[in-house]
């Protein structure tokens, strides 16, 4: 049976007023943030769900779907770390397990199947990494060409695996060191090439990718139901926004009465998000931003559909030290297995200093370890013969 799509309008956030569901700005009225809207009448689920497609009556509507399998990554338990924080239950939802090893995947796949349905000949982004291998990858599924914008402090190490794509790569110096700076670089780009998609994954450029991250939310709620809080490592704040907005939709829908709280996590230093809340604005402020281990989360400015997020659903900020997020990281691997990207961890970290007791949480791993990590000390025996390693094993 053919899925119905339940898309109804593209609308600003602010004055309602509507745009076609291509629409690559904020509100031409007012400035405001656009967001989709469903009609939500008689939505169901079925838990037998394998990709994040499966959900495609939620998702803006394309003629061409471009897939790699994205979505429905495991929900899975911390139990180690359960009790050291004195928690009811915290699952990781292991997004780093995506094609590309992120969550970026998810808003790539929907970008590029929005380029194919409107012939475009290639994409282009910036990005700190993640979304960078994830438009090369869905580009080249695609058959499209693909440029990239990446900031200069990016370790070199997330940059190879880029170049297995053959794409046009530009390292811009203080790409992201302010909003102005970023957004007239990806201007400049569309008007140099016209024929092909900006898939910049951020709400204000691209409102309708974010509700990819929507997919998070429902695939949650069909693996442990609804938690009590969803921790969410914080740059722009798409995930943020995207997985709040996906829970809002089951709320509405009338599948669930309850909402989770969203906690944000940011670097100190590099926390514009965190500090306009903790201040209780309706904008978030820029800042200059201070140098990070989690470099995917380094930047100095922000958007209110984050803010709406936090207030909306009654959650919070948390800024973590660079020192507590090495030890969040070397924690996860050696507790529970987990080998995540560096600035992953920065949610780990959160939940110390959170001082969330006896609830259900559920934090995002946003990608994977094999992209960025610290090494970490490791005992080394060097053994001659098979004596020397029983005596060596005698000492364990």
């Amino acid at each position: 049976m053919k899925t119905v799509n339940r898309f109804v309008a593209l609308k600003c956030r602010r004055c309602k007023a509507e745009f076609p569901v291509n629409t690559q700005a904020r509100c031409a009225r007012c400035g405001g943030i656009l967001a989709s809207e469903y009609d939500l009448r008689g939505l169901s689920f079925e838990k037998n769900s394998r990709t994040m497609w499966d959900f495609r009556e939620l998702l803006p509507p394309v003629e061409r779907i471009v897939s790699m399998g994205e979505g429905w990554t495991p929900c899975l338990r911390l139990e180690n770390l359960e009790k050291i924080l004195g928690l009811e239950s915290v699952y990781a939802k292991m997004e780093s397990l995506n094609p590309t090893g992120s969550f970026k995947d998810r808003a790539a796949s929907l970008g590029v199947s929005f380029a194919l349905s409107l012939s475009k000949k290639g994409c282009f982004t910036a990005s700190s990494g993640n979304a960078a291998l994830a438009t090369c990858a869905y580009s080249s599924k695609a058959g499209l060409r693909c440029a990239l914008l990446i900031r200069d402090d990016v370790p070199k190490q997330k940059l190879k695996p880029l170049f297995m794509y053959s794409p046009l790569v530009f390292r811009v110096k203080n790409l992201y060191q302010t909003q102005k700076r970023l957004l007239e670089s990806l201007s400049l780009v569309s008007r140099m090439l016209p024929d092909w998609f900006n898939l910049f994954l951020w709400a204000p450029v691209n409102p309708a990718l974010v509700d990819a991250y929507k997919t998070i939310s429902f695939e949650i709620f069909l693996q442990i139901g609804i938690p009590d809080y969803v921790v969410v490592p914080v740059a722009g704040g798409d995930l943020l926004f995207g997985v709040h907005k996906g829970f809002l939709e089951l709320k509405h829908a009338g599948l669930t009465h309850k909402l989770p709280k969203m906690v944000a996590v940011q670097p100190l230093g590099s926390d514009p998000l965190v500090q306009s809340f903790d201040n209780r604005l309706r904008v978030v402020e820029s800042i200059v931003p201070r140098k990070s281990v989690a470099v995917a989360l380094q930047v100095g400015f922000g958007a209110e559909h984050a803010l709406d997020a936090l207030y909306e659903s009654k959650g919070f900020g948390v800024s973590v030290t660079d020192k507590e997020t090495i030890e969040a990281h070397r924690l996860l691997a050696k507790k529970e297995g987990v080998f995540c990207e560096i600035s992953s961890a920065t949610a780990i970290a959160a939940l110390f200093r959170a001082k969330i007791k006896n609830e259900k949480v559920c934090v995002i791993i946003t990608s994977t370890g094999f992209k960025h990590f610290l090494p970490s000390d490791a005992k080394e025996f060097f053994v001659e013969d098979v004596n020397s390693l029983i005596q060596n094993l005698r000492k364990l």
